[in-house]
């Protein structure tokens, strides 16, 4: 089970990088005003962390508004995951006109393993992420270069809560660094949280890899994950606190 639930959070960690809808960047200057965002600073998400059912953890998702990062403004997002076996803490810097990571400041603590940190340093003009990971024993640096601007995987939610329709069959090309795939809209179905039962939509990766439902409102709060791959795994929303 250990080694299931690693696997999970490193899945989402990572699948959690997107490009936009109908063509790659086409964002809209509308769609970049803060204001206009159906999530507020403050706004906090908690899952529940699903093995077969029985809930094993629990993850947050923090939208925390503006923050400085290098003397620029930028907005953070943290995104932490704990279980039996380990805690992940994710700070994710991202730009606020289009939402791209330029920094990611990540620590996770395992059971049995000496704590691990890892830094990701975005260059978006030349498409490369320069990474560095470090333990007490040992540190390794690389860099990853793709064609074309790179996302960090927790970003996506934001990106998808702000568009303001959905067409059977439309299709995302989803950017991960060491592979792509695509999302699918696959139409409308209820789903079932802690929280009640929701009309939702549903995206998913045309491998069938990944799952992802969101509430079909205004708001468009992500309520649910899968990734059938990992054995059952999944997170599904408990609570909600509204941002100011």
């Amino acid at each position: 089970m250990k080694r299931g639930i690693l696997g999970l959070v490193s899945f989402f960690s990572y699948l959690w990088f997107f490009f936009g809808g109908e063509s790659l960047w086409g964002y809209s200057e509308s769609f970049l005003l803060a204001e206009n965002y159906p999530f507020k600073p403050g706004e906090k998400i908690v899952y529940r962390l699903n093995y077969k059912g029985i809930k094993v953890g629990k993850a947050e998702l923090t939208f925390h508004g503006e923050e400085k990062l290098r003397n620029k403004e930028v907005f953070l997002v943290t995104f932490s995951t704990q279980s039996l076996y380990f805690k992940d803490l994710e700070r994710i810097f991202a730009d606020k006109e289009n939402f791209l990571p330029l920094r990611v400041e990540r620590k996770i603590r395992g059971l049995a393993a000496f704590p691990t940190t890892i830094e990701e340093n975005y260059d978006q003009e030349n498409f490369k992420v320069r990474i560095r990971k470090k333990t007490l024993f040992f540190s390794k640096n690389f860099v990853i270069d793709r064609d074309s601007p790179i996302n960090n995987a927790v970003l996506l939610s934001y990106y998808y809560r702000k568009k303001k329709e959905f067409k059977l069959g439309e299709e995302f090309l989803i950017t991960l660094p060491t592979k792509s795939f695509k999302l699918i809209f696959k139409g409308r179905e209820k789903v079932s949280t802690p929280l009640g039962e929701f009309w939702a939509y549903l995206l998913e990766a045309d491998s069938s890899c990944f799952k992802l439902w969101f509430k079909d409102d205004e708001e468009r709060v992500p309520l649910k994950m899968e990734v059938p791959e990992f054995m059952g795994y999944s997170l599904v929303i408990e609570s909600i606190e509204k941002g100011r």
